[in-house]
């Protein structure tokens, strides 16, 4: 009896695992394929393009590979092309300005600095004069010399 229950269980165990590729890759690919049309609807195209044809061309490469049952390549390409199209859609949406992102707080002007007053400084030039300016009486020299 307990060889019996045993056996049933192993067949049980087989038979229910052999069925798990096709229907983990079958559920990748349908998620890529919703996740594409949630990206064509936004345009992603024309915003997204890198991760547009990524998503494109792996979904398709997934449907190629599950047709030639080879179920575990199927399912990562379609999980590929899920997160490729997700992020087109997000992307997308950014450019579009279709999510709102928090405005970022703007930086506070800089204060003018006031100007230095010393009490008691004078500068060292001559009452009447200014830098550059001849004394009275004598012509200014325009040339280097000699």
């Amino acid at each position: 009896m307990r060889n019996l229950l045993f056996i049933a269980l192993a067949i049980a165990v087989v038979t229910g695992n052999s069925a798990c590729g096709p229907g983990w890759a079958a559920l990748a690919i349908s998620r890529a394929d919703r996740a594409i049309t949630e990206m064509e609807i936004v345009e992603a195209e024309e915003y997204a393009p890198y991760e547009y044809w990524s998503a494109k061309l792996y979904c398709e490469e997934a449907k190629y590979k599950n047709a030639y049952a080879q179920f575990q390549t199927a399912a990562e390409y379609g999980e590929r092309a899920q997160k490729f199209a997700k992020q087109a859609k997000l992307t997308a949406l950014e450019k579009k300005d279709l999510i709102r992102k928090p405005p970022e707080p703007e930086p506070e002007p800089e204060p003018e600095p006031e100007p230095v007053k010393k009490e008691g400084f004078t500068p060292n030039v001559p009452k009447g004069r200014l830098f550059g300016e001849p004394e009275e009486g004598k012509i200014p020299e325009l040339g280097g010399g000699e």
